[in-house]
């Protein structure tokens, strides 16, 4: 296993890469566009009103459109949920060495940032 290159390791930094946090948030309410991917834990209740888009989603393919956590968050926040967050449940990620290329994360930004 290699180390991430030093500008994808800024990037998950500044928490613009890989469902990375910035790095110094503390535990309270948080802007919901802060919260990055799958580093997310939701009340079992909440499902009971909302579900995760079936549209954005991975599809088999390399050209799907991405991004279907933020899109549900967007939800919840319009209709009044708020987000906590907690820098102490931490996830660790397996990041495979073709992801730390930056056409890879060039691809991955434009599948999430695609209508």
């Amino acid at each position: 296993m290699s180390p991430p290159p030093k500008w994808l390791i800024q990037l998950a930094v500044e928490g613009r890469a890989y469902a990375g946090t910035p790095i110094g948030l503390l535990a309270d309410v948080i802007d919901w566009k802060k919260i990055k991917g799958p580093n997310l834990m939701v009340k079992s209740e909440i499902f009971d009103d909302f579900i995760f888009s079936p549209d954005i989603r991975p599809n088999g393919t390399t050209n799907y459109v991405a991004g279907s956590e933020t899109e549900f968050l967007k939800r919840l926040h319009h209709k009044g949920h708020s987000m906590l967050f907690v820098p102490d449940a931490s996830v660790k990620h397996i990041v495979r060495k073709k992801q730390n290329q930056l056409s890879t994360v060039l691809k991955r930004y434009f599948r999430i940032g695609k209508p």
